[in-house]
C-alpha cells in the first residue's frame, strides 16, 4: 500500500481476474445453450485447450522475447487489455459460441505467453526487499483474492438484475481502466530502467540506507 508502483501491480492483476470471471461466466451460460451433448461440450472445451496451448508454446518460443525486445514493456503489457476491449465489445455485440471461443482462446494464449511473462519483467528493476518479500503477496493472496472477490462482484451484479449482455458492456470500461493501468506500469517500469536508484520507493530505500 505504500508503494504506488506495487500498487499499480497489484490492481493490474486484479482487473484480469475480474475479467476472466465475467468471460468464464459468459462460457458457462453459452456452451451449454449452443451445445446440449456434455460429450460434445466436453470435446469441444478439450479442443480449445489444445488450441491455447499450442499457441501459447509457439508465441512464448518464436514471438515473445523478440517482440518485447523490440516494442518493449508498455506494449506487452497493453496487448491483452486492448484485446479485451475487442473482445468484449465483439461479444456483446454478437453473442454467439464462435465469437466466445475465438475471443477465449486468443485471450487465455496472450495472457500465457504475452501478459503474464511482461508482467513477471515489472519486479526486474525493483530493490530485492520487494522484490522477494512483495512478489510472494501478489502471486498468492492478491491474485487469489481477485479470484474470490471477482465471483462475488459477478454474483451481487447478477443478484442486481444485470443481464449477461449487460455485465458484456460492463466488462469493456473495466479493460479501459486494465489498459490505463498497464500503460502507467510500463512507463514507471521505463524510468526505474533508465534511472534504479531513483525507482526504488521511499520505504524501502530508506530502510537499504540504514544498511
Amino acid at each position: 500500500m505504500r508503494s504506488p508502483y506495487l500498487f499499480g501491480i497489484c490492481l493490474f492483476l486484479f482487473a484480469y481476474s475480474l475479467l476472466s470471471t465475467f468471460l468464464y461466466f459468459q462460457q458457462a451460460a453459452l456452451v451449454p445453450a449452443a451445445i446440449a451433448d456434455s460429450a460434445e461440450r466436453t470435446r469441444l472445451l478439450a479442443l480449445v485447450d489444445v488450441a491455447v496451448n499450442v499457441l501459447t508454446l509457439a508465441m512464448q518460443v518464436f514471438a515473445f522475447g523478440a517482440l518485447i525486445r523490440k516494442l518493449g514493456t508498455t506494449f506487452m503489457l497493453c496487448a491483452m487489455p486492448v484485446v479485451s476491449i475487442v473482445g468484449f465489445v465483439a461479444l456483446a455485440l454478437a453473442p454467439g459460441l464462435a465469437t466466445l471461443v475465438a475471443f477465449g482462446i486468443v485471450r487465455r494464449a496472450g495472457e500465457y505467453a504475452v501478459s503474464k511473462p511482461a508482467r513477471e519483467t515489472l519486479f526486474n528493476v525493483l530493490p530485492p526487499e520487494q522484490k522477494y518479500k512483495a512478489k510472494n503477496v501478489i502471486d498468492t493472496l492478491v491474485h487469489r483474492f481477485g479470484d474470490t472477490s471477482s465471483t462475488w462482484i459477478f454474483a451481487g451484479l447478477k443478484g442486481a438484475g444485470l443481464s449477461l449482455g449487460a455485465m458484456t458492456w460492463l466488462a469493456v470500461p473495466v479493460a479501459g481502466a486494465w489498459l490505463a493501468v498497464a500503460g502507467w506500469l510500463g512507463r514507471q517500469h521505463r524510468g526505474r530502467t533508465a534511472t534504479p536508484k531513483a525507482g526504488s520507493d521511499s520505504i524501502f530505500s530508506a530502510a537499504e540506507n540504514r544498511v
